[in-house]
């Protein structure tokens, strides 16, 4: 038995020796300087449905883009809102001649066909993706057209931040999303994308043509991102990097509630049992096994089934890793570090992904008001 543990826990220490590793090399490769940098034709594309108390502050930071207006169109495209979000939009948008606003046709629904009707009508060569919650610094544009230098790029994706509110909610998910963020930004640097967020996301709309968009994807409520990172990754391979300057990083409403919060981890667990990947499932699989192991191990020792002084070192070894590689992430996204959060997480953690992981194969999860 105590084998079982030591192999398990090894295991999660050198995939956590590989996260830091990932991690470093993500910050330190900088984009290679173009020998003529030129401006991008940019389209942003903002899905939205029932915003109508955020759309004013994103509309007001893509009006204040550090980026040549005539270089960059948005498109807003309404996902059926049943409050006053298009009423909203059209009012703030209309002395922008670079910014419209479309709407889905009654047969569609869903952000994947939001974002495709927004590409078709876009005349960017560059689509750059984001939420109608989302706060954007004024160099973020610019910062994204960096990354598209004459390197090679194809998909570029950067650093999303929770909004850190006064409640203790709001910081304990900002530090719990920041992981989510780092082993994204280093799994891509070890050869193997696992995750982006379409919050911060942009990519060649050539390659989204190419690759089919979301064929194939548009019957699974979440994952635009990841299952649009693995087609382009598949047929451009190393061609999709990390947007590693604080300049690039967007920050994102929190969830107001718990339920509100487990319903939005509920569709993101969701699309796993559609994952193509095998390593991904595989990965998946090993951090719900590790983290039951964790939760047994603990048990059995308390039981004096298991020594506790053992338990006690791979307990330990598993949150000094975890500490290193976080606060270099929250560092970086500038997440204030919080070493109470900290350790409540890793109380809490372990049950939270066992529960979600389960209750995501029998539960259908609430968005908007829609049931997924």
């Amino acid at each position: 038995m105590t084998v079982f543990f030591l192999f398990i826990f090894g295991l999660y220490f050198l995939l956590m020796m590989a996260l830091l590793y990932g991690w470093e090399k993500a910050i330190v490769n900088k984009v290679p300087e173009a020998k003529e940098r030129t401006t991008g034709k940019m389209t942003v594309i903002v899905p939205f449905r029932n915003e109508e108390a955020n759309l004013q502050n994103i509309i007001r930071d893509l009006g204040d883009q550090n980026y040549p207006s005539s270089f960059y169109e948005v498109i807003f495209v309404d996902d059926h809102s049943s409050d006053g979000s298009s009423d909203r939009v059209a009012l703030k948008i209309a002395s922008l001649s670079n910014f419209k606003l479309i709407g889905l046709q009654a047969e569609n629904e869903g952000k994947k066909k939001a974002i495709t009707l927004g590409i078709e009508k876009s005349n960017g060569d560059i689509i750059v993706t984001t939420d109608a919650d989302c706060r954007l610094p004024m160099d973020w544009l610019t910062s994204i057209n960096d990354q598209f230098q004459g390197n090679g790029t194809t998909m570029a994706f950067g650093g999303v931040k929770i909004d850190e509110n006064n409640s203790f909610f709001s910081k304990l998910q900002a530090m719990e999303f920041s992981s989510l963020v780092g082993s994204g930004a280093a799994t891509l640097q070890l050869g193997y994308p696992s995750m982006c967020n379409g919050a911060n996301l942009a990519f060649l709309k050539t390659a989204f043509i190419e690759v089919k968009g979301y064929e194939g994807n548009f019957t699974i409520s979440s994952g635009d991102d990841e299952f649009l990172m693995r087609k382009i990754n598949a047929k451009f391979p190393g061609r999709i990097s990390f947007l590693n300057n604080t300049e690039s990083v967007v920050t994102t409403s929190s969830q107001k509630s718990l339920t509100a919060f487990l319903h939005q981890r509920l569709r993101w667990a969701g699309k796993w049992k559609y994952n193509s990947s095998a390593g991904t499932k595989l990965l998946a699989l090993y951090v719900f096994l590790f983290q039951l192991s964790l939760i047994c191990a603990v048990g059995l020792a308390l039981m004096n089934k298991l020594d506790s002084r053992i338990v006690f070192f791979l307990i330990g070894g598993k949150i000094v890793l975890e500490f290193i590689f976080l606060s270099k992430v929250c560092a970086f996204l500038t997440v204030k570090w919080r070493t109470l959060y900290f350790l409540l997480l890793q109380f809490v953690y372990p049950v939270y992904v066992i529960s979600i992981a389960i209750a995501s194969n029998f539960i259908s999860p609430v968005w908007k008001e829609r049931k997924i």
